[in-house]
């Protein structure tokens, strides 16, 4: 675990198998429950490697976190994806998010990325767009995206998804 700190936050950063249990749960409650997963399935996909940036404030309270994978050879041309952005309940609307995304972008650039890309979901396109994101391609639905990366939910939620991209 490596630590550093961005707007009054301080960062750490950790492979899939060292995230600490609150932020697993954290990732849980914000981003798998509502697609039907349970606590039991394998959810994390640590296996695929990457690193999450965990975000806490002064007093050590867990605010957000988000992962930054490694460059996949199927999307080498998107660059490195992004995936599990969350901001804790209690910590949104202070720029927790926005501190979280400018942690992994300037990882990514630091280790040679030049663009990024994720899957959004449609309540937080705005966000992703304030960050400088664009659209790519047309929206489709969580369980539609089961096919391109192996994320695996248990039901068909309909919830609208984008892919967005960035140039760093």
């Amino acid at each position: 675990m490596t630590a550093s700190m961005t707007a009054g936050l301080t960062f750490s950063q950790c492979a899939p198998e060292e995230l600490p249990a609150d932020v697993r749960e954290l990732l849980y409650e914000v981003l798998y429950r509502d697609y039907g997963v349970t606590r039991d399935q394998e959810w994390l996909n640590a296996a695929d490697g990457g690193h999450f940036f965990v975000a806490r404030d002064g007093g050590g309270q867990l605010c957000g976190a988000g992962r930054l994978m490694p460059l996949a050879e199927a999307t080498r041309a998107r660059g490195p994806q992004v995936r599990q952005i969350a901001t804790a309940p209690d910590a949104r609307g202070r720029g927790v998010g926005m501190a979280v995304m400018e942690a992994i972008e300037t990882a990514a650039v630091t280790q040679g990325a030049t663009r990024l890309w994720l899957k959004a979901r449609q309540q937080a396109w705005g966000f992703y767009v304030k960050r400088g994101y664009l659209f790519e391609g047309p929206e489709f639905t969580a369980g539609e995206c089961l096919a391109e990366d192996g994320i695996f939910v248990s039901k068909l939620t309909g919830i609208p998804h984008k892919i967005m991209a960035k140039q760093l």
